[in-house]
């Protein structure tokens, strides 16, 4: 029966993908934003996750920045409101994640030397226009036990931007907490966290056989850059608010 009930949520889970990709695209902008949050929240329902939220994210324009350790932060992400996500360009080939990230209206960057100025300015174009964009500054996803240090150079953008205030920068923290009932341990993080060489398709599969992961996400007050406060302050308070959230002062060496 368990595995009937993971077939069909699999297959459930292949037609919320398609209408992604097929619909999503034609629709007019505020539609687009409502089916993109009903699709994720959708998604979330298939995979059985059950959120528990602190805090709102700050209205557009601004950066909103978090740990990663799995393809469905980017769901948790658009199922409470619109953001833009920036993966790098090869992510937009790559089976069923492609295929999300470009459904949900990523931005892809060539971080290839010699772009920066390019990049910058394409996503200050999406700033300019109100949008939130959502930024992973460890760059990849972790193990869930522990986080990856923040790259500070990612938040460069709230020193490029040239609005008549301030960008806000938003640390989250998404806090994965307990799976069927049990908090997350050695033997059952791996059935959530995605990262390094897990192989996308047998974990997607073990997923959708869960019915009960739990997951607070976290919204603490934004930041901004000025007096005397740059880039590298910020990344490096954000990370380490995000840590002391998640792990106190227990955490395992990354």
């Amino acid at each position: 029966m368990r595995a009937f009930e993971s077939s069909l949520i699999s297959l459930l889970a292949a037609i919320v993908m398609l209408l992604a990709r097929v619909v999503l695209p034609i629709l007019p902008s505020t539609p687009r934003a409502h089916a993109k949050r009903l699709l994720c929240q959708t998604g979330l329902r298939l995979l059985g996750v059950k959120l528990a939220v602190e805090g709102e994210m700050v209205p557009g324009p601004a950066l909103v920045v978090s740990n990663h350790c799995s393809y469905m932060d980017i769901l948790i992400f658009q199922s409470i409101a619109e953001v833009s996500f920036t993966p790098k360009r090869e992510i937009a080939s790559w089976p069923i994640i492609g295929g999300i990230t470009t459904a949900f209206g990523a931005v892809y960057v060539d971080r290839s030397p010699g772009r920066t100025r390019e990049v910058t300015e394409t996503l200050l174009a999406q700033l300019r226009a109100g949008k939130r964009i959502c930024l992973f500054p460890e760059a990849t996803t972790n193990d869930g036990r522990s986080m990856k240090p923040f790259r500070s150079s990612l938040f460069a953008l709230a020193e490029a931007w040239d609005g008549a205030s301030p960008l806000p920068v938003q640390p989250v923290t998404l806090r994965y907490e307990s799976l069927e009932g049990r908090p997350l341990d050695d033997n059952s993080w791996p059935e959530v966290a995605w990262y390094g060489d897990s192989d996308l398709l047998s974990h997607l599969w073990r997923a959708f056989s869960h019915h009960d992961l739990r997951v607070r996400v976290i919204f603490h007050p934004p930041q901004t850059l000025g007096d005397g406060v740059g880039r590298k302050e910020i990344a490096q308070n954000a990370e380490r608010l995000i840590r002391e959230t998640l792990f106190g002062s227990h955490e395992r060496a990354a």
